[in-house]
C-alpha cells in the first residue's frame, strides 16, 4: 500500500486550517489538525508527523517556541518543521532558525509554492524515516546470535551478519558467494532450491527447512533455515533466520544411543537377571539343609541377584523410561512418584496437560528434567518431600519441581566452581533450551528450592506427524 504523508496544521484560525486544507487535500496527504500550541505539541508526540506546518502567531504558545519544544524532546526532534509567518522581517527569521525551523513560507503564500515545499519535505522526511528504520534493523542484524541473510527473490545475497559468518568459519573480510544455493552442501541444493522457489512464488507451506551448510573449512554445519518476506531496498525480498542445529542433532543422536542401549541391556543382561533371579528362588524353596550357615548363604546370593535385577531395571529407566513411550508423560512421572513414595518419599503431583498428549521428545526431555530434580533433593536436600506440578499453560508447557530441604544461596552458585554441575543445571538447561524453552532456578537456604522448566508448544503442521523438530515450530518430517 502507497504510503500517504501525514501533515499536522497548526494554525488558531478556522479560515487558515481551511485554506490549507483545501490546499493539501487534493495532493492525496493526510492532515490532522491543532489551535494552539499545546495540542499542537500532545499530537505530534501522538501522531509522529512526517511534517508540521507551523503557524508564529498562536495563543499560549507562539510558534518559536513550540518550534523550540519540538526539538527538545528526543520523541519529536527530528520531526521537520515549516514555519508559516506573517513576519518577513530579519530578526524573525533568525529567531525561527535558532528555535530549529527546517524553512518558511511567507503569509500570503504562493499556492503552488506551498505544495511543491510540503511534497518536497515530506518525501524527505519519509526517506529519513525509512533509511533509520533500515539502521536499526542492521544492528539489530548484526547482534543477533543466529546466522541473518537477506536474498532477493532470485536468490541472490543482499545482506549477511557476523554469526552467519562464523558458522560459516569465514572470515569477516572473505567475500561471500553470490547466491545463497552456494551455501548449502551440494548433495541438498536440490531440496533448498525447490524450498527457496515456492518461498518466492509464494506457494510454500513451510517456512522451514532443515539442511546442511558447506562451511569454508570443508565441515557440514547442520541448520535450520526460517525465512518471511520482507522489503530490501524497496523490492520484495526473503529474510532467512540460520540456526545452527548441532547440538540438537548431538542430542537426538545421543539419545538415539541410549534407547539402543536401553533395549540390548532389557533383551540381553535384563532378561538373564531376571532369569537367574527366579531359578535361585525356585532353587531356594526346594533346598533341604539343617546347616544354617548354608541357608544364610544361599539367601544372600538369592538377596544379590534380587538386587542386580532392580538395579538393572534402574538403570533401564534412566536409559529410556519406556512407560513414556506406553504411558505418555503423565503416567511415567505418576509411576516415577509412585516407586518414590516406596522408598519413603512424601511426594505429591499435579498434572494439568489436557487429554492430547504431548510430543515424544518433548516428553522425554521434561522427564529427564523432572528426574534430576528429583535426584539432587535426594543427594543434596536432607529430606525426601517435594511436590511436582506440570502443566499446559496456553502455547507453552510448565514444570515445577519443588523442595523443602536445606536449600542454598543462588549467588554461591556463581564463584563456587563446580556447584552447578554438582547439581546438573547444565544439563538440564541445555535440554530445555535445545526445545527453545528455559530453565529457571529458585532456593532459599534452609526452606528449599525450586526448579520451572518452561518450554514452548510449537504447532503441527497440518497432516503431518511429529517428528521431534521442537525448536522450529514444525513437527513434521
Amino acid at each position: 500500500m502507497e504510503h500517504r504523508s501525514l501533515i499536522l496544521v497548526v494554525d488558531d484560525q478556522p479560515w487558515g486550517r481551511a485554506a490549507l486544507a483545501s490546499l493539501l487535500e487534493p495532493e492525496g496527504l493526510r492532515l490532522a489538525f491543532a489551535a494552539d500550541g499545546p495540542a499542537a505539541l500532545a499530537m505530534a508526540r501522538a501522531l509522529r508527523p512526517d511534517l508540521v506546518l507551523l503557524d508564529v502567531m498562536l495563543p499560549v504558545l507562539d510558534g518559536f517556541e513550540v518550534c523550540r519544544q519540538l526539538r527538545a524532546d528526543p520523541r519529536t526532534a527530528a520531526l521537520p518543521v515549516i514555519l508559516v509567518t506573517a513576519l518577513d522581517d530579519q530578526p524573525s527569521l533568525l529567531r525561527g532558525l535558532e528555535a530549529g525551523a527546517d524553512d518558511f513560507i511567507a503569509k500570503p503564500f504562493n499556492r503552488a509554492e506551498l505544495r511543491a515545499r510540503v511534497r518536497t519535505i515530506a518525501r524527505l522526511n519519509r526517506y529519513r524515516r525509512l533509511w533509520e528504520e533500515r539502521q536499526r534493523y542492521v544492528q539489530l542484524v548484526e547482534c543477533s546470535p543466529n546466522g541473518v541473510v537477506i536474498v532477493d527473490l532470485q536468490g541472490g545475497i543482499r545482506l549477511t551478519n557476523p554469526a552467519l559468518r562464523r558458522l560459516l568459519a569465514m572470515a569477516p573480510q572473505t567475500p561471500l558467494p553470490v547466491g545463497l544455493l552456494e551455501l548449502i552442501a551440494p548433495d541438498r541444493r536440490v531440496e533448498a532450491a525447490s524450498w527457496f522457489a515456492a518461498l518466492a512464488s509464494h506457494q510454500a507451506q513451510q517456512a522451514q527447512l532443515e539442511t546442511v551448510l558447506l562451511a569454508s573449512d570443508g565441515s557440514r554445519r547442520p541448520v535450520e533455515l526460517a525465512a518471511g518476506i520482507c522489503v530490501w531496498d524497496t523490492g520484495p525480498a526473503l529474510q532467512i533466520l540460520v540456526r545452527d542445529t548441532t547440538d540438537r542433532k548431538r542430542a537426538e543422536l545421543l539419545e538415539e544411543e541410549r534407547y539402543h542401549l536401553a533395549h540390548e541391556l532389557h533383551d540381553g543382561v535384563g532378561q538373564l537377571a531376571v532369569s537367574l533371579y527366579q531359578q535361585l528362588q525356585v532353587f531356594e524353596r526346594g533346598y533341604r539343609t539343617r546347616a544354617a550357615h548354608r541357608r544364610v548363604a544361599l539367601a544372600r546370593i538369592v538377596g544379590t541377584a534380587q538386587r542386580v535385577v532392580a538395579e538393572t531395571r534402574r538403570l533401564l529407566a534412566g536409559l529410556r523410561p519406556t512407560a513414556l513411550d506406553d504411558l505418555g508423560l503423565a503416567g511415567a512421572l505418576r509411576l516415577l512418584c509412585d516407586a518414590l513414595r516406596a522408598e519413603g518419599w512424601a511426594i505429591t503431583l499435579d498434572v494439568q496437560l489436557g487429554s492430547e498428549r504431548l510430543p515424544p521428545p518433548l516428553e522425554l526431555a521434561l522427564f529427564r528434567v523432572a528426574q534430576e530434580a528429583l535426584a539432587n533433593t535426594q543427594k543434596h536436600a536432607g529430606e525426601l518431600r517435594a511436590a511436582l506440578a506440570i502443566t499446559r499453560a496456553g502455547n507453552e508447557v510448565q514444570l515445577a519441581v519443588r523442595d523443602w530441604g536445606c536449600g542454598f544461596d543462588p549467588a554461591a552458585l556463581a564463584p563456587a566452581a563446580g556447584m552447578g554441575e554438582q547439581l546438573g543445571l547444565r544439563g538440564m538447561r541445555e535440554r530445555i533450551a535445545i526445545l527453545g524453552g528455559e530453565l529457571q532456578l529458585e532456593a532459599w537456604p534452609g526452606a528449599g528450592t525450586r526448579i520451572l522448566a518452561r518450554v514452548p508448544l510449537p504447532v503441527p503442521c497440518p497432516g503431518r506427524d511429529y517428528c521431534g523438530r521442537l525448536d522450529t515450530g514444525c513437527y513434521a518430517s
